[in-house]
């Protein structure tokens, strides 16, 4: 998976795929649903 801010992928298996995409997100600056902050 690649973002205009480069490969997000070394994310990917920290905590899970929820978080890799949690990360995502925040680069992105969009808002998640997740209660974790």
């Amino acid at each position: 998976m690649t973002t205009e801010h480069g490969p997000v992928t070394i994310l990917v298996g920290v905590d899970g795929p929820e978080s890799s995409i949690e990360a995502c997100f925040k680069q992105h600056g969009w808002r998640t649903r997740s209660t974790r902050a």
